[in-house]
């Protein structure tokens, strides 16, 4: 300040010209990925026209995810049941994590959900393959028309394109794993990652459980073949995994998902096995239907074409974490074993990375860019053909025919006036959905029993005296499975027949299982015309729900020794969500039982939404039995 007067410095002066210079490159370069979005959207569109959306969509294991999304939302704890357990039955947690947050905010049903979570995919996946040959050194035309090409040459892939659709984890496997490609292209070459780069490696990774075996091999080689900064984007993608997999380890008491126990995964043995040199039969088959339902062949093309490739950077690095992502979706059925659904679904990804390999050798070559287009165009498959022979299939399974089970299931329990019945049935997606029920898994998925309990003994105290469902639904396959159970005569005493037949499923894949059945059967204890003890006790909290009422009851039945008292538990366990405010003193009730043995049974049940490991619980339960027997 001099004579009064402040002196204020001269404000810069905003170049309006030179902020829109820098502006419009990144407004075109979205544009055109939109463009190529849109086409890949279209290109699906088009050649799904004719084919029954009943084949392919909305498959119910991607709705068993996102049963366990709306389980933490609306009871909080991740499981498919109101009343517990806790229990991680699906293999998917970028999906329950996306629909967790999108129903927390919208309450949308899984229809909407997985209809727009395949719109987005597709125009994400469109964007990714403009970027991935942006990366690689072609311009915005040469990569527009190029991922036009990809999209028609994906559209003939019905594996790839049928598991795009189902509304299962694969879409957002394969979005990510094809950004995951273009934006280490980028960083290898630009010499500057990307900030999204550690984001979306980290989606990929979570994509599915097993999704690391693909994407920590990849950044290791990325981070080998390129600069020095690359490295802090893989440290950062390294810390968000491992801290992920520790809280999904403290929550769920281990890192083995129990979709991997209920399907016998082992990793570590089977490794042994190949070692040893011990063949695995079914691997070998899942090996031979990955390499027969994906193009591997444009990976083979691309060699002799690589003689006429451009010997630049991006294009090098592409070809090398292309090759690398073939070869370990080559070794994924081998170590991992056999898929449950489709032996080529796990992979199905191979697809946009082989036609991903083959484009960026295509429009890198030293002819100019129209020629290598059409190298592109005449070696691989022109848009809008018909699907490969073999690839046009129906994929398994439908939720809409499990909401006829879910009807079925709210209907008969209205019709007896049982409030959130137990069904046991294999099929858990929509059937768990609406939360209207709760759900034993005769399919394993869902149930830490199920799936971690061998002995058929155990299983079958289990399922009669312990659980004992209100209503079970079984048919062709699971009825095979779970024979054990419906061949036990306490399933004839204790359960009325409402509807039961010999499915043709039997004479065409089990002809020397001649007792097999498909059926629906309700437990007579809770019939509505029923005067036993459970009904009444059943009645009563269902006109009003509360501790004092599971008290009486207990006093009244706890002289009769542990096995006397189960139909109490199993009736707190049923009103568990309305009486959620009172814990503390359901699980004091249960602690004042008499028998030791029904006071660990009970306190397993009651704390199952915290600790949902019920096999410990079962298995100490029927050793007590066996014992006392």
């Amino acid at each position: 300040m001099a004579s009064g007067v402040r002196w204020c410095p001269q404000m810069p002066v905003l170049d309006i010209n030179s902020f829109r210079a820098r502006l419009r490159p990144g407004i075109a370069e979205a544009g055109f990925a939109i463009c190529a979005g849109f086409a890949f959207l279209l290109v699906f569109k088009l050649v799904l026209r004719d084919v029954p959306a009943t084949t392919y969509a909305a498959r119910d294991d991607g709705v068993i995810t996102l049963s366990h999304a709306r389980n933490l939302v609306d009871y909080g704890f991740v499981g498919v049941n109101p009343s517990g357990e806790r229990i991680e039955g699906f293999s998917a947690p970028l999906q329950f994590l996306v629909f967790a947050a999108v129903y927390a905010v919208t309450h949308v049903g899984y229809p909407r959900f997985l209809a727009g979570q395949v719109v987005l995919c597709t125009l994400l996946l469109g964007a990714g393959f403009f970027r991935l040959l942006r990366a690689a050194g072609a311009d915005r035309v040469v990569a527009l028309l190029g991922a036009a090409i990809a999209a028609g040459v994906l559209g003939s892939c019905g594996t790839f394109l049928l598991w795009h659709h189902s509304g299962m984890e694969n879409a957002l496997m394969h979005c990510c794993m094809v950004w995951l490609l273009a934006l280490l292209v980028d960083a290898c070459a630009g010499g500057k990652p990307s900030a999204a780069l550690p984001l979306v490696a980290f989606a990929a990774s979570i994509a599915r459980i097993d999704a690391v075996f693909f994407v920590a091999p990849l950044m290791l080689v990325a981070v080998l073949l390129g600069p020095r900064t690359l490295l802090a984007s893989a440290l950062a993608w390294a810390i968000a995994w491992i801290s992920f997999f520790s809280l999904r380890a403290w929550y769920f008491g281990g890192l083995q998902p129990n979709t991997a126990v209920a399907q016998q995964i082992d990793v570590a043995a089977n490794l042994v096995s190949w070692l040893t040199g011990e063949r695995l039969p079914a691997s070998l088959t899942a090996f031979d239907q990955v390499v027969g339902r994906n193009p591997l062949w444009l990976a083979l093309l691309a060699a002799p074409l690589l003689v006429v490739a451009r010997r630049e950077l991006p294009v090098l690095i592409g070809v090398r974490l292309c090759s690398l992502l073939i070869l370990l979706c080559l070794a994924h059925p081998m170590l991992f074993g056999q898929a449950r659904l489709d032996p080529a679904r796990l992979t199905s990804f191979l697809a946009p990375v082989c036609v991903g390999l083959m484009l960026i050798v295509a429009v890198r070559t030293r002819f100019s860019a129209p020629v290598g287009l059409a190298v592109a165009a005449a070696t691989m498959m022109p848009p809008f053909r018909a699907f490969l022979p073999g690839q046009l299939y129906e994929i398994c399974c439908s939720s809409e025919a499990f909401e006829g089970v879910r009807a079925w299931a709210t209907r008969t329990a209205a019709e007896h006036h049982i409030v959130r019945p137990l069904l046991a049935n294999a099929d858990l997606g929509a059937v768990s959905f609406s939360k209207e029920l709760n759900v034993l898994d005769l399919g394993s998925l869902g149930s830490d029993v199920m799936s971690r309990v061998s002995g058929s003994r155990v299983l079958r105290e289990w399922f009669f005296e312990l659980a004992a469902p209100d209503l079970v639904e079984v048919h062709d396959y699971w009825w095979i499975k779970n024979s054990f159970l419906f061949n036990d005569p306490r399933f004839r005493q204790r359960y009325a027949v409402l509807d039961e037949h010999a499915s043709p499923w039997f004479a065409q894949n089990a002809p020397l299982f001649q007792d097999g059945r498909s059926g629906r059967y309700l437990r007579r204890e809770l019939m509505r015309d029923s005067t036993g003890p459970e009904r009444r006790l059943h009645d009563a909290m269902a006109a009003s729900p509360s501790v004092e009422t599971l008290a009486n009851e207990l006093r009244t039945c706890d002289r009769g020794g542990a096995p006397a008292c189960l139909y109490v538990l199993r009736t707190a366990y049923r009103f568990l969500p309305e009486l959620s405010g009172r814990q503390g003193e359901l699980e004091a009730l249960f602690a004042s039982a008499s028998d030791a043995r029904f006071r660990n049974w009970a306190m397993a049940v009651l704390r199952a939404r915290r600790d949902g490991r019920l096999s410990r619980a079962v298995i100490a339960w029927s050793a007590g039995a066996h014992h006392g027997s």
